[in-house]
């Protein structure tokens, strides 16, 4: 895999946790369904998810989807930090374990080889 195509990958990463971010903030936005519609936390986690469609397809243009897509699955770790920092979630050693083995599962199946 080229630099150019795990930067892609990473982009991807990076804006589906954002998204995640940001569809957790608009849900905590109101009460209601106009509070969460007019939440720009919304607006923004699709902004996102919709950038992070474009550049996907971007990435199975140049990757097999067989290494592409495990990797895409590091995207739990990312949110699963993100929720622990930002939001003070508490995780058990079950999700940490959880954790370490999607990020082996996915060295192991987008690695080369």
């Amino acid at each position: 895999m080229t630099a150019t195509e795990g930067m892609l990958i990473l982009a991807v990463i990076l804006l589906t946790s954002a998204s995640q971010f940001g569809q957790k903030k608009a849900a905590n936005a109101g009460s209601g369904l106009a509070a969460r519609l007019g939440s720009r936390w919304l607006w923004l986690a699709l902004a996102c998810l919709g950038t992070a469609l474009l550049l996907w397809f971007a990435v199975l243009q140049r990757v097999p989807v067989g290494i592409a897509y495990p990797l895409l699955s590091l995207n739990i770790l990312a949110v699963t930090l993100l929720a622990r920092v930002v939001f003070h979630e508490r995780m058990g050693p079950r999700a940490w374990w959880g954790c370490l083995c999607i990020v082996l599962g996915a060295g192991l199946l987008g690695g080369p080889g």
